[in-house]
């Protein structure tokens, strides 16, 4: 029999040793340029609500995480966090790459959106951070705040070794300049107007461009930093396409994978972790989602953050619960996520 690249595959190529007959966890990062954490590296994370969840982990295991802009002892008067202890800086959650890029460019002083606060009878709203409690009484505080927070987050990676993005969402809300909102003006703060927000769905091509643009301003900023990319499982609350949420959030995840894909063929520097086929794969444990089918509980963090931390980190960590375990766990992360807010308007 003549010999053929089929022969020579590793195991875990294969359907029956790589899935049929059980997973190892770790062989599913195989191949996806995933160089690893180490204790000793400094992570600068942002992304959507799921990307939240792994802060917590990541300090427990002794990894550094990088916050550079912590509450003011003046505020811990309010009962909630405030949106200051989620991510590296306070700009809370970023769902989109276009998002992202549009951040990293401000904070090196390249762009400014046009639409940059709306005036509500509370205060003045960060159409960038609209989930924020406190808001400014002046343009003076408003602006002097905004500086603070684009400082810290440039602060934030520099100081990294590695820049975690989780990718969320392919649906977005613009104003007339291109800048993009988190979330619909309207729902979590300010008011919709069609003659200023425009609603788009960023396609392959837009991903993978505007991946490859924050691995380049990244490097601007901090040129040994690494930029790791992830796609939250994590499927859409609502979707404004007119198609049924199921659908649009299997189109939108499709595409985030493939962008991630495409934009690793092109920069090898690009590192990709495989949450969302580790938590909507074939071989998904039992147990790893809430009975809503949104939820990610605690057994499907620990079966993501398994394969994520360093061997001498995660071996601490209870081993990723077997199916007929996992099923029997109700423990549900619960994250603030300001995209969960259009449930209120059904």
């Amino acid at each position: 029999m003549t010999m053929h690249p089929y022969q020579m595959i590793p195991r875990y190529s294969r359907w029956k040793q790589g899935v049929a007959d059980g997973v190892e966890v770790r062989e599913l990062i195989a191949g996806l340029n995933f160089r690893g954490l180490n204790r000793s590296d400094r992570v600068f994370s942002a992304g959507s609500c799921f990307a939240s969840n792994i802060v917590p982990y990541l300090e427990r295991s002794g990894i550094t995480y990088i916050r550079t802009e912590r509450r003011p002892r003046a505020l811990t008067v309010f009962p909630d966090g405030l949106g200051y202890e989620s991510f590296s800086a306070r700009f809370g959650n970023i769902y989109t790459s276009r998002q992202f890029l549009q951040l990293l460019l401000r904070c090196t002083g390249q762009w400014a959106p046009e639409e940059d606060r709306w005036r509500t009878p509370a205060g003045l709203v960060d159409p960038f951070r609209p989930g924020l409690k406190y808001l400014p009484a002046s343009d003076e505080e408003f602006d002097a705040i905004a500086k603070s927070h684009l400082a810290a987050t440039r602060a934030a990676i520099e100081a990294a070794t590695v820049v975690i993005f989780t990718l969320g969402l392919t649906e977005a809300w613009h104003a007339n300049d291109g800048a993009v909102f988190p979330v619909c003006p309207g729902t979590v703060a300010g008011e919709f107007d069609a003659r200023r927000h425009q609603f788009t769905n960023l396609s392959v091509r837009d991903v993978e461009t505007d991946l490859s643009q924050c691995r380049a301003e990244i490097s601007r900023i901090n040129p040994m930093a690494r930029f790791l990319v992830t796609v939250s499982p994590v499927p859409l609350t609502a979707t404004a396409t007119g198609k049924h949420v199921a659908v649009a959030s299997l189109e939108s995840k499709s595409v985030l994978r493939a962008a991630v894909a495409e934009a690793q063929r092109k920069d090898h520097e690009i590192e990709y972790f495989p949450s969302y086929e580790l938590l909507m794969g074939w071989q998904t444990p039992a147990g790893c989602w809430d009975q809503d089918m949104r939820t990610v509980t605690k057994i499907g963090l620990d079966y993501v953050m398994w394969a994520l931390l360093p061997d001498e980190s995660s071996s601490a960590m209870e081993r990723p619960a077997e199916p007929d375990a996992a099923a029997l766990s109700k423990l549900v992360t619960q994250v603030e996520c300001d995209e969960a807010q259009y449930e209120r308007f059904a």
